[in-house]
């Protein structure tokens, strides 16, 4: 797998980590579990089209306005036709496996609060198609959420985000668009 700083790569996603463990609880600390769909949407790439995302999360609620979230996501690419001289092939787009954490400003759904969060977010990302050589890269994401949270312990969400994969000489660059339901077990004192 080629990549760009491995080092570099791994010293950020343990800071992420370690942000998560070490967050000091001010009040009881709220976990969820959430899964999500919705499409994957390419920007400035000839080379994609746009895809079905699917994947889940786990949210935790321990700091004051703040809630850190741990995620793995799937993403298709879709198919591509292309036409080179005259013959128009048809073209797989990148298959995208990602996991990596964000940090929201607000509840997202946990609990009482202002329902719209945004967020920032830093993750590992495997692009991969047939015919080429898959790379695992650093991402960046930031986004805005929408949480609707029902009296039963569960919320519903709607998110848009951007997603920015720096790669040798680009990037590659995609729109997420998703629906989800989390489940939010109770507070741990």
């Amino acid at each position: 797998m080629r990549g760009t700083n491995r080092k570099s790569d791994r010293a950020a996603m343990l800071l992420v980590w370690v942000l998560l463990a070490v967050a000091s609880p001010v009040h009881a600390v709220t976990v969820g579990l959430g899964v999500f769909g919705g499409e994957n949407l390419p920007l400035a790439q000839e080379d994609n089209d746009p895809g079905p995302q699917w994947g889940i999360r786990v949210p935790v609620h321990a700091v004051s306005n703040v809630t850190f979230e741990p995620f793995f996501a799937i993403a298709d690419g879709g198919r591509h036709e292309e036409t080179f001289g005259g013959t128009t092939y048809d073209r797989i787009g990148f298959n995208v496996l990602s996991y990596g954490a964000i940090a929201a400003w607000g509840r997202m759904g946990l609990g009482s609060g202002f329902p719209v969060f945004p967020y920032v977010g830093i993750g590992s990302y495997r692009l991969a198609r047939e015919g080429a050589e898959a790379r695992t890269e650093l991402g960046y994401s930031a986004g805005v959420g929408y949480a609707y949270a029902l009296p039963v312990g569960f919320a519903l969400q709607a998110r848009s985000e951007v997603v920015v994969v720096p790669t040798d000489e680009t990037s590659r660059r995609f729109v997420n668009l998703n629906v989800g339901v989390q489940f939010r077990f109770h507070p741990v004192p």
